[in-house]
């Protein structure tokens, strides 16, 4: 039988991909999972004549998976850091975040003997220690992936390394090994896996052929990566991925690590067949990653009030209580009114303390245990809990738009919310054991009491109030809005709202801070009128809700964004504030404007880049210029996924590093198109088809004419580029 093992190299990625990469374990046990569900299209056949040959996967053959303890990415950390230690540098000098290194099938340094053996899978704790020395041995362990790749020259069926998954790998230094070695001639195997840069790095350099999902990964789950890889792999082979069956296997961890050391949490887990067999490591993610994760609920909803602010248009009267249509229409109007209130300002806040709930409350003890310290609440427990908190301080969050002209936001209040319950839950658990509490009343006050004490917390502190009024602040000046209080007041009971009204007055002496210096940008451009652009919403007078907005700054905003993308800024500093500015926005502003740049400046920039290289590359006019066609499956891949999922913007950076001609006119596009959004205010954002995400703006024809801008300048510097090489 011809057997297929897949080799998994990678880290836990510079978007954090929070949800998953923070559990090591249940990465390489997720993968393996779904590669065992992988089998051949003729089984059926193959089983009636036994004397014909079979295929068979594996699953993971090897592993190198580094995790950084903190939840951060790696995105932010520098060269200097990551960089393998040398034999001959100072070992006292200690660099780089701290870190641990997973390994799966290198039986030499502790695994014990087959990892597929008996339906169990091997991993190895190998060290935990800096980056640095962390590297130093992840390069060491490539070199025997390398060895055991090119071990397909001797035409060993019975155990191929038939492809490489790579999860935000580092190909040009640690992993330059094993790539190598699988893009030599005789070898030539496929690559699928996340994180846009290295995948870009891997193509462009290695000419190996991607397969698959393959593409970014933000705000997605190891199993949604994991199933898209299995069935690109399966595809790849010539085989076929069965969803319904149910690989069983155990998880055995080898920790080499001297546990004791660390200050890590370490908790026992139980694996699907109920052997207490894995010791899991319980890593925090960070709230801005908590945020990323919230994504899908972001888009939706944004998609979802614009949908309702174009029937509502189309309603023709019946707007805010003016019933001169029929009575359907105006109920009709009073339900829409009340689902775009849940829409907008509770479902945000709820999701992300749900979020911050989950996947902060660290890992689920062994059932067995005793210790209430780490049993202090089930999933459900957490959710209910997570719901009523999230449910409570969203609605107090949405007093920010009395406060504020510009509606505030409920994301940062949930996200607050969120990451008290894990310990509250933990407290009220103990004083149950103390006192001795029975089971019902023991959920009734982790569910339910829980829940209210922390919603309550947010409202009556003033924190959802104070964090949804700063929401509201950042949106303004981001779409370059005036920055005006309310009319917001106490009610009569201000004896428990105290903490509110000193938080509205920090909020209102703030906001005047800002708002004089707004005024006085407005006076400076009513006296130098031709240094700044004026829309039909603009006026050069002192009295108008908008800021006016100085020509050129829209060019440098696209420069900037292109390259603060390329130092690891899109996820710790872009995608955040486009998703506060989506927070709570209605009607034909719940979309972004530094979402719409994120489409122009670099989803479109890619797709240029990607349509011009399938265009004028000697692979496409027919001249086959490699063996793996990597490049070119490079390509295909991004401008699918960049035209019609608006995502994987990483694949046009090895191109633009490559030439001076490509790099210019990407930085070209992304300017002349931000300069177009900014000027015009328009608003909308990246990861939706671009048909959709040109539906969804407030000006159709500008996010029009700044995508075309910026998809035609990027594909012709690109051709450009490409002939006179």
């Amino acid at each position: 039988a011809s057997h297929h093992s897949v080799a998994l190299v990678g880290s836990s990625g510079g978007g954090t991909a929070t949800l998953g990469h923070t559990d090591p374990i249940d990465v390489l046990a997720t993968v393996h999972r779904e590669l065992l569900r992988i089998r051949d299209a003729n089984c059926e056949e193959a089983s009636e004549n036994k004397n014909e040959r079979s295929k068979r996967s594996l699953g993971l053959g090897n592993a190198i998976f580094v995790s950084l303890h903190d939840g951060s990415g790696l995105d932010s950390v520098k060269k200097a850091d990551w960089m393998p230690r040398k034999e001959g540098d100072d070992v006292n000098v200690e660099r780089g975040p701290m870190a641990t290194l997973y390994a799966v099938g290198f039986h030499d340094i502790g695994g014990e003997g087959n990892e597929n053996e008996g339906g169990v899978l091997h991993i190895t704790k190998v060290a935990r220690g800096h980056l640095s020395e962390i590297n130093r041995r992840v390069k060491y362990l490539d070199e025997k992936l390398a060895d055991r790749i090119e071990h397909r020259r001797n035409n060993d069926n019975n155990n191929n390394i038939s492809a490489i998954i790579s999860m935000s790998s580092e190909p040009i230094v640690l992993h330059a090994s094993s790539f190598s070695a699988a893009s030599s001639p005789d070898v030539y195997i496929p690559v699928t896996g996340s994180g846009g840069t290295s995948l870009s790095q891997i193509a462009s350099l290695y000419d190996l052929h991607i397969v698959g999902n393959s593409g970014g990964s933000v705000a997605s789950t190891t199993l949604t990566k994991a199933k898209g890889w299995a069935v690109g792999l399966a595809k790849e082979w010539g085989m076929r991925y069965d969803g319904s069956c149910d690989p069983r296997f155990d998880v055995r961890l080898n920790d080499l690590c001297d546990v004791g050391s660390s200050a890590m949490t370490v908790s026992t887990s139980l694996d699907r067949n109920g052997s207490d067999v894995v010791i899991q490591e319980s890593i925090m993610p960070t709230l801005k990653s908590i945020l990323e994760a919230a994504l899908p609920s972001f888009l939706l909803v944004s998609v979802s009030l614009r949908f309702m602010d174009t029937i509502r248009n189309g309603a023709n009267g019946c707007i805010e209580g003016t019933y001169d249509n029929s009575d359907f229409i105006c109920t009709q109007q009073t339900t829409f009114s009340i689902v775009e209130y849940a829409l907008r300002h509770i479902v945000h806040g709820t999701t992300c303390c749900i979020l911050a709930a989950t996947s902060r409350r660290g890992k689920q003890s062994n059932a067995s245990s005793t210790d209430n310290n780490n049993s202090f609440g089930d999933q459900s427990t957490i959710l209910l809990a997570a719901s009523l908190a999230g449910i409570i301080t969203s609605a107090s969050a949405s007093q920010a738009s009395d406060s504020l002209s510009e509606n505030g936001g409920s994301a940062m209040t949930g996200l607050i919310a969120g990451s008290l319950i894990p310990p509250t839950m933990k407290f009220v658990s103990n004083i149950c054991s103390r006192f001795h509490v029975t089971a019902t009343m023991t959920n009734i006050l982790l569910g339910g009491g829980v829940g209210v004490l922390v919603g309550g917390f947010m409202h009556l502190s003033g924190l959802a109030l104070g964090f949804g009024s700063l929401t509201g602040v950042i949106r303004s000046l981001m779409r370059w809005k005036m920055v005006e209080m309310g009319n917001y007041t106490a009610t009569e009971h201000s004896m428990f709202l105290l903490p509110q009204i000193w938080i509205h007055r920090v909020i209102r002496g703030v906001s005047g801070l800002i708002a004089s210096i707004q005024r006085h940008l407005c006076q400076i451009s009513a006296s130098q009128g031709s240094y700044f652009y004026y829309s039909s919403a603009v006026s050069p007078t002192t009295n108008f809700d908008w800021v006016p907005v100085p020509i050129g700054l829209g060019f440098l905003h696209g420069c900037f964004m292109v390259y603060g993308s390329k130092i690891g800024m899109y996820h710790s500093l872009f995608l955040p504030l486009i998703l506060l500015e989506m927070d709570s926005a209605g009607g034909k502003e719940s979309a972004s404007i530094l979402g719409a740049m994120d489409e122009c400046a670099l989803v479109m920039v890619c797709a240029g880049i990607c349509a011009a290289n399938l265009i004028a590359s000697p692979y496409a006019r027919g001249e086959r210029g490699s063996e793996g066609g990597g490049r070119e499956s490079l390509s295909r891949q991004a401008l699918k996924t960049n035209l019609f999922c608006g995502d994987f913007i990483e694949a046009a950076y090895p191109y633009m590093e490559k030439s001076k001609i490509i790099n210019g006119s990407s930085y070209l596009a992304a300017g002349l198109s931000s300069e177009i959004l900014l000027q015009r205010r328009v608003l909308s954002t990246a990861y939706l088809p671009l048909p959709l995400a040109i539906w969804i703006s407030n000006d159709r024809l500008g996010m029009g004419m700044a995508c075309g801008v910026s998809f035609v300048i990027s594909m012709f510097g690109t051709c450009l580029a490409m002939f006179w090489n």
